[in-house]
């Protein structure tokens, strides 16, 4: 969560998702003027299995919580070569392709969010994850371009922002109500898929694949979407591509 967090609610709403996580747990909180940010995660453990709990930070500066894997890590490994790795797991990979691009990080004022697309294309695999960078003061929300991994997000009242991979967390929230939404209901019950972001309930949307979204708090200490941008990882080369008239 983003804006006024606190980490016993945060621990409270990834309870709630310990079936997605099995295998760990842990939480991440930091207190700022006008605010706070509060992580927490279940973990299913992949790659790495004993020794990548999550939170995980980074020198940097940065926090990221994953779910999913990222399937080039080797190679990304190879490419940051000098980044201080503490683990052998996949996740990390994403801190340290963050910590290179953000040492020449141009300034996007009229949309910050394109500023990392460069370096989130080169990630393969799926995620939908959560880096909060605490020398900007900015959040990142960033799902895979399948969106085969949900991440989904909602503004209680008082504009704090809360995320997760499932609705179920928010119900942790004393200030979250469920309500449900009868249009999208409608939309689902007819095409038996989601045509746009929304999802059962009032307010509650998906973060759309293959996006980025940054956050950060306003001067009232709420949370502002202050940038979206789209990404892809383009990984058919065109003179590879299969002619069936030469097969």
């Amino acid at each position: 969560m983003l804006g006024h967090a606190d980490q016993t609610t945060a621990s409270s709403m990834s309870s709630c998702l310990s079936h997605r996580g099995p295998d760990g747990s842990g939480g991440f909180y930091e207190q700022f003027e006008g605010g706070g940010v509060a992580f927490g995660h279940a973990r299913l453990s992949i790659v790495d299995i004993a020794g990548s709990p999550q939170p995980i930070g980074s020198d940097h500066g940065a926090v990221l919580i994953q779910n999913g894997e990222i399937y080039n890590q080797v190679e990304l490994r190879s490419q940051n070569a000098g980044y201080p790795w503490r683990t052998s797991g996949d996740s990390e990979a994403i801190l340290a392709m963050h910590r290179s691009a953000t040492r020449t990080l141009g300034d996007s004022p009229d949309n910050p969010a394109e500023a990392h697309v460069e370096w989130l294309s080169q990630l393969d695999g799926i995620w939908g994850f959560s880096l909060w960078d605490s020398s900007r003061r900015e959040l990142i929300l960033s799902r895979d371009p399948m969106g085969v991994k949900p991440l989904v997000r909602t503004l209680l009242p008082d504009g704090t922002l809360l995320f997760a991979s499932e609705v179920k967390a928010f119900r942790a929230h004393p200030d979250f109500r469920a309500e449900p939404d009868v249009d999208a209901l409608a939309v689902r019950l007819a095409y038996e898929y989601p045509l746009d972001r929304t999802t059962l309930f009032k307010g509650v949307t998906q973060v759309s694949q293959g996006t980025i979204e940054t956050w950060s708090l306003d001067a009232q200490g709420q949370a502002s979407l202050t940038g979206v941008a789209r990404y892809s990882r383009d990984i058919i080369a065109p003179e590879k591509e299969w002619d069936p008239a030469s097969q």
